[in-house]
């Protein structure tokens, strides 16, 4: 019995492949960051704040061409979400990210 393919219509399946032992550097990796409220690191209203974003990046023709998104739980209370862009967007938080990461999935 083949396993239940799920579409979701915002982003393509993940595939781990490209991403798994790869070293990436980084500098100056613009990102929109958005914070999150949790409960025990459960996040809240992950849809709103996507379809939030996702708004402001498609209004300033802002979307990376790889999809990016990085998770940082930082407290039982709430968390982080940064999203990878090609340009800044107005109206959002930015920041950067610069060093080297190894990845691992």
């Amino acid at each position: 019995m083949a396993k239940k393919q799920f579409v979701t219509g915002c982003c393509p399946r993940f595939n781990p492949a490209p991403w798994q032992n790869k070293t990436i550097k980084w500098k100056n990796k613009l990102f929109l960051k958005d914070t999150l409220r949790c409960i025990f690191y459960i996040p809240l209203g992950m849809d709103k704040a996507m379809t939030k974003n996702m708004a402001l990046m498609g209004k300033a023709g802002a979307k990376n061409k790889e999809s990016i998104m990085l998770y940082d739980s930082n407290s039982l209370w709430g968390a982080d979400i940064y999203i990878a862009l090609n340009r800044k967007v107005p109206g959002a938080r930015m920041a950067t990210l610069s060093g080297t990461f190894l990845t691992r999935v």
